[in-house]
This record gives structure tokens, sequence and C-alpha cells, in this order.
């Protein structure tokens, strides 16, 4: 796991923006001040510490585009102080899906890799005693989109991120 992971909610530590530093510099092969796509893969790497879709590297070099060198001329590549922004913000990302994971993985109690009614009406039964079990069977059946009579992480992981 890399140090990025660690990441306060709100910005990188200081040790974190210096790990981005040097992650930056050791990448910046041909020492020019900017990241060019192949390098900017093998930044994100050490940072993420998985392999970025091209999909996601495509996207922080397309938020580069209008930055220009002292010359007026564009610049070709990633810059310390946005790949610093891009990986901060891919950090909350992560750290959100981290969250969710773990909320998913304390209702699942017999660690089956999903959620039954039994685990809803379990976890219900801590927070709000009061919920009448009409309303938890109404949100299982709500969550349980493909209607297998268990909530997925898939489901669960989209009801916490899309629905109020």
């Amino acid at each position: 796991m890399s140090l990025l992971f660690n990441a306060a909610p709100d910005s990188l530590l200081n040790g974190q923006k210096k790990f981005l530093q040097q992650v930056f510099t050791h990448a910046d092969v041909s020492h020019q001040g900017f990241l060019c796509q192949a390098d900017l893969k093998v930044a994100m790497v050490a940072a993420l510490g998985y392999k970025a879709s091209k999909h996601e590297v495509q996207r922080v070099m397309s938020s580069c585009d209008d930055l220009v060198d002292c010359n007026g001329d564009p610049l070709p590549g990633v810059c310390l102080k946005h790949f610093i922004a891009a990986m901060e913000a891919r950090s909350r990302v992560r750290d959100s899906a981290e969250c969710i994971r773990q909320v998913f993985l304390a209702f699942d109690r017999k660690c089956q890799g999903f959620l039954t009614l039994d685990d809803l009406k379990h976890a219900a039964a801590s927070v709000a005693p009061r919920l009448p079990e009409d309303s938890l069977e109404i949100a299982f059946r709500e969550l349980d989109r493909d209607g297998d009579g268990r909530i997925s992480f898939g489901d669960f992981d989209f009801m916490m991120r899309y629905r109020t």
C-alpha cells in the first residue's frame, strides 16, 4: 500500500507531498520539470500502488492542456503542482471507496461477500432499534437491484454513492 492512501480528508500531509515530489522527480527521467504520458504512468503506479487505466492517465494529462512554459509554449506534460493535485483528488476518491467497503464488511457478519435481509436487520437493530421490520424489507428489496435476495457490494456501493 502506498503512502498516499493515508491522506487526510482535506489535503495531503507534508510527508505525503514530499513522497509525491520524490515520485515525480524519479519519474521525470528527462529532467524537464514535467511528466510525459509514459512518465506519468510510471509515477501513478508508484504513487497509487496500482496501474492506472488509460482513461485515468489521459484525464490527468488533459487537465494540463492549457499550461504554458515561460516562453508561452504549451507544456507537453504534467507539472509537479498538477501531479500532486491529481494524486490528492485520486486519494480522496480512494478513501471514500475504502470507507464504503469497510461499512459493507461490518454489515457482512458471516463474511459471505454479500448482505442478507438478516444482516440488514442485525445492523439496524444496533443503530435504529425501533425501525419497523417492513421498512427494512422495503429497503432491502430496493437495494437488491438484481432481485437475487442478496445485496452485493456493487448494490451497496451504488446506494452509498448515488442514493440519498
